[in-house]
């Protein structure tokens, strides 16, 4: 059974479609990209599982519960995070306050959530150095590592990524791709957006391609990755150090 089961899930903001009867899935300890170009409804769609956006039809399951149109708060409870684009964190908390906001509101184990705290500074040393700092203080690629060493602390089954690298220097670029990978390889799936094609192929599995709201191509990211098409057919992958941007492949 797929971890994660989204069947013609329809999803619009007012008279406007931003989705439309997308199908995908995700396997345990897969991970799957999603890719297109800018208001393809990438963002819109990891909202929808997250429970930060009600679908108007169509069907959610993950673990086998159906959870479209649950409320965000239900949702993670389940074990699914989702770290959004621009980060969204609590900018006048301290890196450790936020920290302990990603151990699940409502979860008492003080000790478990302490222990948390030092895998995710084991991956993050600059974090412990700036561990008493406000979020406002850090730099973009230093808030980027606050926000997926949050996402991390609840042990998510599904950890949904919304544009890793916006705004990030390709050496950070690569390093919180490789700290993804760690996780993955201790058995955590994955979702990830991500504008530049060539890393997400790259550093997924599979991947879906979203055009104008629809899936209009899926398949091993291996065998997308080696068409010379894909970018000029669906993408725009232009940027001029998109090869620079690339992470290891070989998932």
């Amino acid at each position: 059974m797929a971890l994660l089961d989204v069947r013609d899930l329809t999803v619009s903001y007012g008279p406007v479609v931003a989705l439309r009867n997308v199908t995908l899935s995700v396997e345990p300890g897969e991970i799957v990209a999603v890719i297109g170009a800018n208001g393809a409804g990438k963002s819109t769609l990891l909202k929808s599982v997250s429970g930060l956006l009600a679908p108007r039809s169509g069907s959610i399951e993950f673990g086998g519960v159906p959870i479209a149109g649950k409320a965000a708060y239900d949702v993670i409870t389940l074990g699914l995070a989702h770290l959004p684009e621009g980060r969204e964190l609590f900018r006048e908390l301290t890196v450790l306050e936020n920290l302990h906001l990603g151990f699940w509101t409502g979860r008492a184990d003080t000790a478990l959530r302490d222990q948390r705290v030092e895998q995710v500074f084991g991956y993050f040393p600059r974090l412990r150095e700036r561990a008493k700092q406000r979020a406002a203080t850090l730099s973009g690629g230093e808030a980027q590592m606050l926000g997926v060493a949050r996402a991390l602390m609840c042990e998510p089954r599904l950890l949904l990524v919304d544009e890793l690298s916006l705004g990030l220097a390709p050496m950070v670029v690569t390093q919180l791709f490789d700290i993804l990978r760690q996780a993955n390889d201790r058995g955590m799936s994955l979702v990830i957006v991500e504008q530049f094609v060539h890393l997400a192929l790259g550093n997924s599995h599979r991947a879906y391609v979203l055009a104008k709201g629809e899936v209009v191509r899926s398949g091993p990211s291996a065998e997308l990755l080696a068409d010379p098409a894909l970018a000029a057919s669906y993408l725009g992958d232009s940027a001029p150090d998109a090869g620079r941007r690339r992470a290891r492949a070989g998932v």
